[in-house]
């Protein structure tokens, strides 16, 4: 994609977005859709095509260094975890999002786990597949399950909220002054990118990091019934859902109400692409067991952000070059 549009390309792509949601409406009403399920023959179900359509008209990441990201794929081929979909109310509306599961059943697991994969529509899916088909061979009485938000889609209740909960659409950088002090942390050459970078996502992602938490938890608690008593789990999260992860730890420590945050029995932490309140990053992982995985030569999140989670001596830093 050339991101160096001309004027008239750029009116035209607006005019395109405009359409869609009358577009949807459209297909809304003819209420049929060809699916493919994960085994059997094509199905025509009473559904509209919109998650093709968004996969189609909504234009990918803008955003400086993000350029790779494309649009969402529908499934995950060749994965040897079972596909599951959750169903989750958050933002005043109802969704679906696909899972792949390894390990033990709902009824017979004796440990959780939730993974979530970073921005990339692409292998970044896949990583946590490979440690939940290891787990589900090695601990048959643990549920391990990656979430797929790329597949996340509106139930048959018609809404738009849906258009922009890509893992693209949510992405949060501080204010002005408060940013400086992270660009500061950036090797001197990579500094102007990082502005460029924060000026960028101001402009181009209409969700913030602390409504994708809000969604993160309604999926763990509503979708897969955890976070209760009885079903405490492990989170892990890296990068982009790094950031997720992080903030929803952050947020569930100032609540009044601990019940949920006290089912997380650790978490796995690597590059979180976060730009929190300092205090933020010692909030989230306060008296949860955590393991934080971070690259010194990290050039998108830099290494020295990693010192704002050690302070307390239940997180234990894994770095590595």
């Amino acid at each position: 994609t050339n991101y160096n549009k001309s004027k008239g390309t750029i009116e035209m792509n607006n005019k395109t977005q405009e359409g869609v949601p009358d577009l949807i409406a459209e297909l809304y009403k003819a209420n049929l859709e060809v699916v493919q399920p994960s085994a059997g023959p094509p199905e025509t179900v009473k559904r509209d095509p919109h998650l093709r359509l968004r996969r189609t008209l909504t234009p990918a990441s803008s955003i400086s260094g993000l350029k790779k990201y494309k649009d969402a794929q529908f499934m995950i081929q060749g994965s040897t975890g079972k596909r599951i979909q959750l169903t989750f109310s958050v933002l005043g509306h109802a969704f679906h999002m696909d899972a792949y599961v390894w390990g033990a059943s709902e009824e017979e697991a004796e440990r959780r786990i939730v993974t979530l994969h970073g921005i990339s529509p692409g292998v970044s899916r896949t990583r946590w597949h490979s440690l939940g088909e290891r787990i589900g061979n090695t601990m048959p009485k643990t549920r391990f399950v990656a979430l797929d938000w790329h597949s996340i889609d509106r139930t048959d209740e018609y809404q738009e909220e849906f258009l922009t909960m890509l893992p693209k659409h949510i992405l949060s950088v501080p204010s002005d002054e408060a940013a400086k002090e992270f660009i500061d942390l950036y090797p001197e050459e990579r500094q102007e990118w990082a502005r460029e970078f924060f000026e960028q996502v101001r402009e181009c992602c209409p969700r913030s990091i602390n409504e994708g938490a809000a969604i993160l938890r309604a999926v763990i608690q509503d979708g897969l019934g955890w976070g209760v008593h009885g079903k405490s789990f492990i989170l892990g999260v890296k990068s982009w859902s790094g950031a997720i992860g992080t903030a929803m730890l952050a947020e569930e420590a100032r609540q009044d109400d601990s019940s949920f945050r006290k089912q997380i029995e650790a978490a796995i932490i690597m590059h979180p692409a976060c730009f929190l309140e300092k205090d933020d990053y010692a909030r989230a992982v306060d008296s949860i067991p955590t393991l934080l995985c971070w690259a010194k030569d990290d050039v998108l999140i830099p290494y020295q952000l990693s010192s704002c989670f050690l302070v307390h001596e239940k997180v234990k830093l894994i770095s590595y070059e």
